[in-house]
């Protein structure tokens, strides 16, 4: 998710079947005509630059008939809290969750390149393979369009990507506009994001949370010292826990303080379109050297479509954040039992 303002346009447009969407434990997403593992990476040792070619040829035919499809409204489904609308400008593709008091732009896809992030807190995320270069298994929380699964999968086919979204009608969206389409490695689960973790036995190299109200709020059981302990439980012991939060917002000094309670090194990432992204371990800490380092090291290996080493070059080091956020020692920490009242106030407004 990210800020950005679009213009919302109510039209008539076409509407999934809610049938067609199978959700359980683990939901497939789709069409009936298709294999759910037609490009899955096979667990016998793989050519790699094969499947990736094979992988980025399969997404574009996906995506092929949105080239056919006229700008403006594609897909729209009003909820109680927010409208769910798809909307193509040119070769761009954007899923945005309007509601009464903010829109919020969750995905943009480029139908011409469908493997580059286009979301510079996306971007930004990558900068976690410097503590994990090849992670066993990840957990993605928060969805949208899929894209940034999508293209950690085709970068990382051995690793098992866990994927969770509470919105049905969004994993449908991501599914027929957006190509997403699980396979062995990757899976996606209809479920509260917190609950679903609570109820894991796995543990993970990295967790990413990515999870909002159109309204722009992260969820408050996502943001207090409690979950932080929790996904802290749910880490392997060099794990990174990823999180984007807009760095505007009246709370994010007390989301960032109330990490540094639970995780001994969290390090801060500003990106453009209003976004901050906080990665938060209890392993070595890295140097800037060291994470520059890395991260040229990455680009070369994976030849990403934008400069990792640029977005580096922005990290605020956990020895750095005082001078950084003259708040955030005046911060409050954020505890499941004692809210703050206006932080509620603001899901209130959207009911």
């Amino acid at each position: 998710m990210y800020l950005q303002s679009v213009a919302v346009i109510l039209s008539p447009t076409f509407l999934f079947n809610p049938n067609s969407l199978r959700l359980g434990a683990q939901a497939s997403c789709l069409p009936q005509t298709r294999r759910q593992d037609a490009c899955a990476p096979s667990k016998t040792p793989m050519n790699r630059d094969y499947w990736q070619a094979k992988n980025q040829a399969t997404i574009k035919e996906r995506l092929a008939w949105l080239q056919r499809e006229p700008d403006g409204v594609l897909f729209q489904k009003i909820q109680s809290a927010h409208i769910v609308m798809v909307q193509k400008y040119g070769q761009l593709l954007h899923l945005t969750l309007p509601c009464p008091v903010s829109e919020m732009t969750q995905s943009v896809l480029n139908l011409t390149d469908p493997l580059h992030l286009v979301a510079p807190y996306n971007q930004a995320f990558m900068v976690a393979l410097v503590w994990q270069a090849q992670p066993s298994r990840v957990l993605v929380g928060g969805v949208g369009g899929g894209l940034f699964p999508q293209v950690l999968h085709h970068h990382l086919p051995q690793t098992k990507l866990e994927c969770v979204d509470l919105d049905p009608v969004v994993i449908e969206v991501a599914a027929h506009y957006f190509g997403f389409r699980p396979d062995k490695q990757l899976t996606i689960h209809q479920a509260e994001l917190r609950q679903y973790i609570s109820q894991s036995d796995q543990l993970y190299d990295m967790v990413f949370v990515d999870v909002f109200l159109g309204s722009g709020i992260t969820p408050y059981p996502l943001v207090t010292q409690e979950f932080y302990q929790l996904c802290l439980k749910r880490l392997q012991p060099q794990g990174l826990l990823v999180l984007n939060i807009p760095h505007e917002e009246p709370y994010f000094a007390s989301k960032l303080k109330t990490l540094q309670s639970v995780f001994n090194f969290v390090y801060l990432l500003r990106v453009e379109m209003g976004n901050s992204v906080l990665l938060a371990t209890n392993g070595s800490v890295i140097s800037r050297d060291e994470l520059l380092g890395r991260c040229r090291t990455l680009q070369g290996e994976h030849q990403l479509s934008f400069s990792l080493p640029k977005r580096a070059k922005s990290v605020v080091l956990p020895s750095e954040l005082t001078d950084a956020l003259p708040n955030l020692y005046a911060a409050s920490l954020l505890q499941d039992e004692t809210p703050p009242p206006d932080y509620l106030a603001g899901l209130a407004s959207m009911a």
